[in-house]
């Protein structure tokens, strides 16, 4: 937050004492500058963001979190070696499991890993760049052991969080509807439309795993686009809250105060796991808060079912644990690329490749839409083939009764141009799939709030407390109180939008937005857009309002942002 401080301060003097052509050259490149102290982390460690680290308590070194080949994980960094005690159950633990590694620049010649003096695992010649896991099974009496790592070497060597693995307990009672398993599935910029319009002939295996669960026609993503989807998916805050929102000079991470999702199922026993592939997921928003694993592979070029593998490798590694698994693939947003040859089969034989760069800059789709629905409509059953994988794995192995799993996306996708209004029901309008032991079979026609919703649905299907300050609320389907309306917002560049959808009218809001100070102008509002809504969809023409009306709405929107906490 000082940072922020002095910048803006920087900021009021400029603006008082230069001349405005100086005063903006000044800006552009200290926003240049500032734009990418976020991305620091790539190539060194950093220390925010990290969550309780119950084994290391007694390690009195610095933890950070570290990469290592694109996977990100809490731990320290020692040189030469290291010895702390670390407690544990006995009668529940079978394994300690711990991961090393190195830079591909370092060359350790050794690692020994010992427990209570006695030699468990030894690594020769640990020189490339990736995390190297040693699982050791428990022979130690009493509740505490003494772990030791010898290294030799010239370099420093990356020691991630020592995680203990419980005892199979093949005839375990559980609770009764809790799942074992709670899979997350994101796909980036799918719509509800989209997939409403191609329906089973392009996911026909979605389609057929899902129609044992339910499936919401309403709803909403509470942002538009990634960065504050993500922040809102983690914590059941809407964006205006929790103020990770923003691209560019403005980066801000978590507050250290806001619990997430993977924070709070971590303290319930489960492995937590996440799969990125977009830089405004990741460890520097402090989005990897909770989770012990996160692949972190933004723009890296690789398919889907490249992250659907590795959450099956997941699965297998821990298939005697309970396991929460965030997937996200990028490869589902414009423009749909790399391409399989799968995908490159199905499309039309007269296209266009640079077609989404055209969209992009005429602002409209129009003369497009045959190939732009042509390309979507392939890469979904791209897509649909790859997570058939998934589904097999988890049905071969008995999976499925007893996990949770979800399939929604952080936002939608239009190409619509600036004349209309930023929120568009494209842009946030996404299909919401949900198959579990307490979930019933079935459509939802009621609201949800998918972001912020996400939170509180889940911490209800494990039996925990939802922390008082979360926004979302429990599905409809599963107990929570029905919506009568739902609520987005975005919050980018010099402009705060908001959206309110009801059941025949959506409305939609503007005003200018100082995102250096993070404060919205109410007194500069635009006038309100009426679009009429019919079978799920909106009507995109105003319906006009008369001025009382308005402010009936104005008044809504203020009272939500003023009596709200911000955690910025």
């Amino acid at each position: 937050m000082r940072k922020k401080n002095i910048r803006l301060l920087a900021k009021e003097i400029a603006e008082a004492f230069l001349p405005p052509i100086l005063n903006n050259c000044l800006q552009s490149l200290l926003g240049r500058l500032k734009g990418n102290w976020l991305n620091r982390w790539r190539i060194t460690p950093i220390d925010t963001g990290l969550h309780y680290l119950e084994n290391f308590k007694n390690c009195n070194v610095k933890k950070y979190w570290l990469q290592l080949k694109g996977e990100v994980r809490a731990g320290v960094i020692i040189d030469g070696g290291i010895s702390f005690p670390i407690a544990y159950e006995n009668s529940t633990c079978e394994y300690i499991q711990i991961g090393f590694g190195s830079q591909k620049s370092s060359s350790v010649n050794s690692i020994k890993l010992f427990l209570d003096d006695i030699l468990c695992g030894h690594i020769e010649d640990l020189s490339d760049d990736a995390w190297h896991d040693l699982r050791l099974k428990l022979n130690t009496k009493g509740n505490e052991l003494t772990l030791r790592i010898e290294q030799s070497g010239v370099e420093k060597l990356y020691v991630s969080h020592p995680i203990f693995i419980r005892k199979q307990q093949p005839n375990e009672p559980t609770e009764i509807g809790k799942p074992k398993n709670i899979i997350c599935l994101i796909a980036d910029s799918i719509t509800f439309r989209n997939l409403k319009l191609f329906g089973s002939k392009a996911t026909p295996n979605l389609h057929k795993f899902f129609e044992k669960g339910m499936s919401c026609n309403q709803a909403y993503t509470q942002a538009d686009w990634t960065l504050p989807a993500f922040s809102s998916m983690l914590t059941g805050l809407y964006a205006s809250k929790h103020g990770v929102c923003h691209p560019g000079p403005n980066d801000f991470f978590l507050n250290k105060n806001i619990l997430t999702l993977p924070e709070l199922l971590l303290r319930q026993g489960y492995r937590t796991y996440a799969y990125s592939t977009h830089s405004r997921f990741s460890p520097a928003y402090g989005h990897a808060k909770g989770f012990e694993r996160f692949q972190f592979k933004p723009f890296s070029g690789e398919f889907n079912y490249m992250a659907i593998q590795d959450v099956i490798f997941h699965l297998d590694a821990h298939k005697g644990e309970s396991n929460f698994v965030l997937m996200h693939v990028f490869d589902m947003h414009p423009p749909y690329k790399p391409s399989s040859y799968l995908k490159e089969s199905l499309m039309k034989p007269f296209r266009d490749d640079s077609l989404f760069s055209k969209v992009k800059e005429e602002g409209e789709c129009d003369s497009y839409l045959d190939n732009v629905e042509d390309e979507i409509q392939a890469k979904l059953k791209e897509f649909d083939i790859a997570i058939s994988n998934l589904f097999s794995y988890l049905e071969k192995n008995n999976m499925v009764d007893d996990s949770l799993i979800i399939f929604t996306a952080d936002h939608g996708m239009s190409y619509e141009g600036d004349e209309k209004p930023r929120l568009l029901d494209e842009r946030i309008h996404v299909p919401l799939l949900v198959r579990g032991p307490s979930v019933p079979k079935g459509e939802e026609n009621s609201f949800v709030e998918c972001s912020v919703d996400l939170m509180p649905s889940i911490l209800h299907c494990v039996n925990v407390e939802m922390p008082s300050h979360v926004d979302g609320r429990v599905w409809p389907f599963l107990g929570g109180r029905v919506r009568n309306k739902a609520f987005s917002e975005s919050l980018f560049l010099d402009q705060y939008s908001v959206v309110i959808k009801e059941d025949e009218n959506c409305y939609h809001l503007s005003y200018p937005y100082d995102a250096d100070r993070r404060v919205i102008n109410f007194k500069n509002r635009k006038p309100i857009i009426l679009y009429k809504r019919e079978n799920f969809f909106d009507i995109e023409e105003d319906a006009g309002m008369d001025e009382n009306e308005m402010l009936e709405i104005y008044d809504e929107i203020e009272s939500i942002y003023y009596s709200s906490k911000k955690f910025y």
